[in-house]
């Protein structure tokens, strides 16, 4: 959880939700996590990120609905991989 807190504590905008699969090693951490953004100023969010971490943003659609369209950056720090989502086809109320 120290790679978390680290990331966290850089300034970058917070996610509004986190979900990890971690995998603790004596020597390493490895696993996957992934952060959305569902609020106004996700894009700004996900860009600060990106700009960040050297990722550059995609976008996608869901495979069972296409007007279902998000961005994303991906990348790996101390040997987690990250995924930064930020839907585009709705924003959370405040």
């Amino acid at each position: 959880m120290l790679i978390l807190t680290e990331m966290l504590g850089l300034g970058l905008p917070r996610p509004d939700s986190l979900y990890m699969n971690l995998h603790f090693h004596s020597h390493r951490t490895t696993g996957s996590a992934q952060l959305h953004f569902n609020r106004v100023g996700k894009l700004a969010a996900l860009q600060a990120w990106a700009d960040r971490f050297g990722a550059t943003i995609t976008q996608g659609h869901a495979t069972d609905d296409p007007g279902h369209t998000w961005n994303k950056i991906e990348f790996t720090n101390s040997g987690v991989r990250f995924t930064c989502i930020a839907p585009l086809w709705w924003t959370a109320p405040d």
